[in-house]
């Protein structure tokens, strides 16, 4: 290397300074407070020009290495105190500085992820009527949310084992919950048990209050049952399966089991998913010791009155919260108001005033349910984005209801949703559209936590697993809640410090 006179070491010095501004710029998309304008003009000036001509390439490359740039570079690795979403690969560390509040939304599928939840509203195709979702905790327990019809058997049994060896635990801690007892959400149970060659735990009502049920839809429905194991909710703990009695219930003792594969606990039902758990809200019009049918009026023979004893459950990690409703119903076309009764016992410490992140629209998004209050204790309007979910297929004819998906996305003239969406499965026949839904075309609704349910993800895939869309929210209870929201390219950026929890 040629000796360096005084001038050679000043070029060297502020062309360090320049390519150092330059990287940054290039790489990071900002620029420290140096001075690169005292660099250019040296540049400038011819008799040094030579001198930074031959030290051009080591000065970028020494420039590259200071600004920091590097460490999130896949030729040199990461910076081993910084976190990366391993499907986004944005740094995710909470620094007060100029940081990534909320990754960039993926662009690929979303999958089960150690140490997230991952929740699946399955897209079910065919004339018949079904829906079903699979959630899996941080830890790789899985949970099936309902079953669909018979015909949808396969399609939900390849979804669960594609979704459970994602993560395969070593000991699986699997269940299945039934809802309420239509063929749209049961008849599956026998074949899928067959299809995925395990024995999950089934969490259901019980062989109780049947006035409304198909017979042929129980009987399959509770021989499937007789091969697993059970929480019947409404029985006593130790009452034996009897499929051929006709029970009519006095209670819900189950709300008060505690967890659930835990014999003899107690408190608030719960089904533990590693750090998520599913939290049981009510079941069969049953909350706490309030019942709809003593201090309302009796269920009867409709098939509504069936969808009134929907079970009611809380999902949630961190932050992060989900409610599923089955078809529960609001009093909408004549149904059992169940809904309101609900949100009159509703202890405040299960749902907050902040609400829900993502709720579940009940019976597909139908006028029967997800009545005005429902929807507004779920779904405040209060200037935070959130996110509702309906689980639909082509037999659900008129499914979402235009009256729906307005009280869900507006109230009044302010957007209740933020910069949040209504994502479904499908768009059956005669059904509404709205500039807020999102269509998966027979596809699924996929959501998955970060930041250990400080955020997440929701997307809509198609039936060919294209990504049709992706978007990043923060859960409302998390201190990100303030901060802005990423585009599809880049994270939003921010001081973190600087969020506030609403």
């Amino acid at each position: 290397m040629p000796r360096l006179g005084g001038g050679d070491w000043c070029c060297l010095l502020l062309g360090c300074i320049f390519a150092e501004a330059v990287v940054q710029r290039a790489t990071c998309g900002s620029c420290r407070p140096l001075q690169p304008g005292v660099a250019l003009i040296v540049l400038r000036s011819g008799s040094h020009r030579s001198s930074l001509r031959r030290y051009a390439l080591p000065l970028l490359i020494v420039a590259w290495l200071g600004s920091g740039c590097h460490t999130a570079s896949p030729l040199l690795g990461r910076d081993a105190g910084a976190r990366f979403d391993r499907r986004t690969d944005v740094d995710l560390s909470p620094n007060d500085g100029d940081a990534p509040c909320l990754p960039t939304p993926p662009q690929q599928p979303l999958r089960p992820l150690s140490g997230e939840l991952y929740y699946e509203q399955i897209g079910l195709g065919g004339i018949a009527l079904g829906e079903a979702a699979v959630a899996v905790g941080p830890n790789g327990d899985a949970l099936l949310v309902d079953t669909g019809n018979t015909s949808h058997a396969a399609t939900v049994s390849r979804r669960w084992i594609a979704l459970t060896a994602a993560m395969a635990p070593n000991a699986p801690n699997h269940h299945v919950l039934l809802t309420h007892y239509h063929a749209d959400h049961v008849d599956a149970l026998a074949k899928i048990i067959d299809g995925i060659g395990a024995r999950p735990r089934l969490i259901w009502r019980g062989a109780v209050d049947l006035s409304a049920v198909k017979a042929g839809t129980f009987e399959t429905m509770c021989a499937a049952a007789k091969r697993l194991p059970h929480a019947s909710l409404c029985l006593a703990r130790a009452a034996a399966l009897d499929c051929s009695a006709t029970v009519r219930s006095q209670s819900c003792p189950g709300l008060g089991w505690g967890n659930l594969d835990v014999e003899g606990d107690s408190g608030p039902s719960y089904l533990s998913l590693g750090k998520a758990r599913l939290d049981i809200i009510a079941v069969n019009g049953t909350i706490g010791s309030h019942r709809f049918e003593v201090d309302v009026s009796p269920f009867g023979t409709e098939l509504n009155d069936e969808n009134g004893r929907s079970l009611v459950a809380l999902l949630r990690l961190g932050d992060f919260r989900l409610l599923i409703s089955g078809d529960l119903t609001g009093g909408g076309k004549g149904t059992p108001n169940v809904e309101t009764f609900l949100l009159s016992h509703l202890p405040s410490d299960v749902v907050g005033a902040v609400g829900v992140d993502v709720l579940h629209l009940g019976h597909h998004a139908r006028e029967t349910s997800n009545n005005q209050q429902w929807v507004e204790r779920m779904l405040p309007a209060d200037g935070y984005s959130r996110n509702a979910i309906v689980g639909a297929s082509t037999g659900h004819i008129g499914s979402p209801y235009a009256s729906v998906l307005d009280r869900v996305s507006t109230a009044g003239a302010t957007p209740r949703l933020g910069e949040g969406r209504i994502w479904t499965t499908t768009v059956a026949p005669l059904g509404a559209t709205h500039r807020d839904l999102v269509d998966a075309r027979l596809g699924s609704i996929r959501i998955r936590t970060t930041l250990g349910g400080r955020a997440y993800f929701i997307q809509a895939i198609g039936a060919d697993e294209r990504v049709l869309a992706s978007e990043t929210y923060a859960s409302v209870a998390s201190k990100l809640a303030n901060c802005p929201r990423p585009s599809s390219q880049r994270p939003a950026r921010c001081n973190v410090s600087d969020c506030q929890a609403p």
